[in-house]
């Protein structure tokens, strides 16, 4: 069965668009698509459908491929933008990149079409998963902040209901709360008119049939039975479907209110405290799909702070007399506190430590109790932090930072680590600040899989490009090697004529050569490993560089053992990397001492084994006397489309993909520079 694909197209032509959809049909899809030629007819397609990816040419009369990258950046859309284009260039389609597309494919060479479109579609989930994640994580916090305040129940069910809003993109949000009488009335609702609330707010547990109150009772009819979670919450994103799919008799019994007010996409999550449903949260809106699966889920995992709150203005209501239950309260209030995953510290206004959670003091190798009265900055001094901290305690403004990096002083084996941190004020009866709630959540794992996704994409992309290069190339060579040898037969083995189309033939070899170990370096990015002498390696990168040092008058200093043992390796991305960094020494050589044969003109290679951690390595060292790193963006030059050369002379790719294919190997990849004198990049592979 075809797997679905929702493909909005921006082409002006039917017939390259028929071309795509026919090739999307030959890889497995089974594409429902729209084609708009206009910057309005796409603003107003994205309004109304939700599109798995879209396709754009790159030229069209009335459109282009990169005004509708800006459609889709206006719109705020996280959808995949592949460029299919007759005729681009590598400078417009990086360009291109740059400014936001995915990926650019030539019409005429469609078979890497549905290969992109797999790989974005994974992509984006990947994005997707990651941006729910890092939604869910503040939405927690959020929830978490409210805890510490002096809410009413109203303040604080308005402030959830708003929360929510914000998260999930449901037009209408509303909290039932059960009361004594056994109904369940709207305590807040957003979205709403009057006319729904009024029939719909004073539902009755015992007494009425609806998805509302069989969520509460924890009792759903056979209908429900396919829309349910295991937690017992209802979610469809179809309510017309899913009640033309009810028998007859049970289409009867459907109340249906909130079909008939046009509501497309309904959930219902209830929320609990212990084992006792407390309330329920009501999600609707006019659009289908709004109410995913993982949006349930998520929202299923924060109902227990919801819920915990719903029971603490409970027993506030009910002027609980037992103590023992209002410690139980407590005691519960304190294991969200000291179990969740997020880390949390309580301090007052001049920074003293007054509660941290067990995960933050776990993260710091300590416990809880170490922290009580101690400063943070005498503990963590960092006068940018510092300052951050002053301000939110002087003007009460909360603070909020993703993907901050941070050094561990007395931990260097840690690295650099990225933590997304808030700071929040707490304030007293009279508005005034009297604390800071600091949240922090551990995202480098996620910093460094983003990173290591965009190098692998790179260096499919390049080696892709690589491989059409040396395709073209070879093709006319290899005509010119047929056609002079037909010339030298016919001339006389001693004759100038035969000695002439012999060069041209030795010549044209060697142009072959160059192709095939272009081809080489470029086939096959998921081969499999084998033993390889390092010099062979490099002897493969230089005939490809070799020719142009020459020209440069570079000199070349080349030191490699002969006994040095074999590294396991995929030799033609090993090629890559080597290929990359003669290429980086020679442009800072070049830019250093632009007349030929200069004195200092040297690129230095050697290799030795030796021990890292009780393991057998090899290293080998590139060392120049070029123009040096800048220390200041030293700590930048492995990020992708980073580049120091003029444009047109690089895209800042070549050391993120060499880091990245050493990486995989096992290895590691530094640079040591001093700006004028020298770099020096030093690779670690394993033996």
């Amino acid at each position: 069965m075809p797997n679905p694909l929702h493909l909005l197209l921006i082409e002006d032509s039917e017939d390259d668009a028929l071309l795509l959809l026919r090739e999307l049909k030959k890889g497995g899809y089974g594409p429902v698509s729209e084609r708009v030629e206009t910057p309005e007819a796409m603003r107003a397609s994205l309004e109304k459908n939700r599109w798995d990816i879209i396709i754009s040419d790159y030229v069209l009369p009335r459109f282009s491929g990169l005004a509708a990258l800006n459609v889709l950046k206006e719109n705020g859309q996280d959808i995949p933008f592949i460029i299919v284009s007759g005729n681009i260039g590598e400078d417009i389609a990086v360009g291109a990149m740059k400014s936001g597309a995915h990926d650019y494919i030539i019409k005429g060479n469609l078979a890497r079409l549905v290969p992109a479109v797999e790989r974005e579609l994974r992509e984006a989930e990947v994005r997707r998963a990651r941006s729910r994640a890092d939604r869910l994580i503040k939405t927690t916090n959020e929830l978490l902040k409210l805890f510490p305040g002096k809410y009413s129940r109203r303040n604080y069910l308005e402030s959830v209901v708003k929360i929510i809003q914000d998260w999930s993109g449901c037009r209408c949000i509303g909290i039932r709360v059960v009361n004594e009488r056994g109904e369940v009335p709207y305590d807040s609702y957003c979205g709403f008119n009057y006319e729904f609330w009024k029939s719909e707010n004073c539902l009755s547990v015992g007494i009425d049939q609806c998805i509302c109150t069989r969520v509460v009772n924890g009792k759903p009819g056979p209908q429900d039975i396919p829309a349910m979670t295991e937690a017992g919450s209802f979610s469809c994103n179809n309510t017309i479907r899913f009640i033309d799919e009810l028998p007859e008799d049970e289409k009867r019994r459907f109340r249906g209110v909130c079909v008939q007010n046009g509501f497309k996409s309904l959930a219902v999550i209830p929320v609990r405290f212990l084992d006792r449903t407390l309330a329920a949260i009501q999600l609707a809106d006019e659009r289908e799909g709004l109410v995913p699966l993982n949006t349930i889920e998520a929202l299923e995992t924060m109902t227990p702070l919801i819920g915990e709150a719903v029971h603490r203005f409970n027993v506030e209501d009910e002027l609980i007399r037992n103590y023992e239950s209002l410690q139980r309260t407590n005691e519960l209030l304190e294991n969200i506190f000291s179990n969740v995953y997020v880390l949390i510290a309580y301090m007052d206004r001049d920074f003293n430590f007054i509660r941290v959670n067990s995960k933050y003091a776990e993260a710091d190798g300590r416990k809880p109790e170490f922290f009580a009265g101690k400063n943070h900055f005498d503990l963590y001094p960092h006068e940018e932090n510092e300052a951050i901290f002053r301000k939110v305690a002087e003007t009460g403004e909360p603070y909020f930072v993703r993907a901050k990096p941070f050094v561990h002083p007395e931990h260097p084996e840690r690295g650099m680590t990225f933590w997304d941190w808030s700071l929040k004020p707490v304030k007293d009866a009279d508005g005034k600040t009297a604390g800071l709630v600091l949240s922090l959540v551990d995202v480098t794992e996620n910093i460094t899989l983003y990173a290591e996704l965009m190098r692998a994409d790179h260096l499919a992309s390049i080696g892709k490009l690589a491989a059409g290069v040396a395709h073209e190339i070879n093709n006319p060579i290899n005509g010119i090697i047929n056609y002079t040898q037909l010339l030298m037969n016919k001339f006389d083995a001693e004759s100038k004529e035969h000695d002439i189309a012999f060069r041209i033939i030795k010549e044209s070899d060697r142009i072959a050569g160059i192709v095939r170990n272009l081809l080489s370096f470029a086939r096959d990015n998921k081969g499999e490993k084998k033993p390889a002498h390092i010099s062979e390696i490099l002897s493969d990168s230089l005939a490809l560089a070799g020719t142009q040092m020459k020209k440069d008058g570079i000199e070349l200093k080349i030191n490699i053992p002969t006994d040095l043992p074999q590294i396991v390796v995929q030799p033609q991305h090993i090629e890559q990397v080597f290929l990359n960094i003669i290429h980086n020494a020679r442009f800072a050589l070049n830019k250093k001492y632009p007349e030929a044969h200069a004195e200092g003109k040297t690129i230095e290679i050697t290799a030795e084994a030796l021990t890292i951690d009780n393991n057998p390595f090899a290293r080998i060292i590139f060392y120049d006397h070029g123009t040096g790193i800048p220390s200041n963006i030293l700590n930048k030059i492995m990020n992708p489309f980073f580049t120091t050369k003029p444009d047109g002379e690089g895209t800042g790719l070549g050391l993120s993909i060499s880091h990245g294919i050493i990486s995989n190997h096992g290895g590691k990849l530094t640079v040591d520079s001093i700006e004028g004198k020298f770099t020096k990049v030093i690779i670690d592979l394993p033996l």
